[in-house]
């Protein structure tokens, strides 16, 4: 989890911003309306700011040797290591413990100066179970706690799984214009 990952990207364009209110500098008194701010990083909530991340983190994963996926532009593969990115969360998957901790250390101690918190080993992913399987060459990824707001949500039983309005989940409309 990459800690204030968009402030962490440069711009690509020259950015500039009114003064906050209550912000006062020295020396304007009451003309802070008629100043400006230039940015030096880039913002939450600039329209360029995802972008400008994710290339910053394209360009650091491509100097240590990974690829951007053609079919998601999230995943990163290099030769002993695949890196999965939602915004500035990661997950990291490696056969290799050390693998993980070296690319790890890359990102904090390399030029970028990355700054983020280790989770530790996965055990769920926005909001996706994900567990481990016996034989450890696979994962099964589960989401209960969204299956159960379902299965309220459609006044099902869960013992028989069949819905108030029918046998079926998909019979049964979940969203509709008139929801908030």
């Amino acid at each position: 989890d990459f800690v204030l990952a968009f402030p962490q990207a440069d711009l690509d364009v020259p950015v500039y911003m009114g003064i906050p209110a209550g912000m006062e500098l020295a020396g304007l008194g009451n003309q802070s309306s008629t100043h400006l701010l230039k940015l030096k990083k880039s913002l939450y909530g600039l329209k360029q700011a995802s972008f400008n991340w994710h290339n910053k983190l394209k360009a650091a994963l491509e100097e240590r040797g990974f690829v951007e996926s053609l079919s998601d532009p999230c995943a990163f593969i290099s030769k002993k290591m695949v890196v999965l990115c939602y915004i500035y969360d990661c997950i990291l998957i490696s056969k290799e413990s050390p693998t993980i901790q070296e690319f790890i250390d890359s990102l904090t101690n390399g030029p970028e100066n990355f700054v983020f918190t280790d989770e530790g080993p996965m055990s769920s992913y926005l909001g996706v179970d994900v567990s481990r399987l016996p034989d450890k060459k696979g994962f099964t990824l589960s989401q209960p706690f969204l299956i159960d707001r379902i299965i309220k949500a459609l006044n099902f039983d869960p013992a028989t799984t069949k819905g108030a309005r029918g046998n079926t989940p998909a019979a049964y409309p979940l969203l509709s214009k008139d929801e908030d």
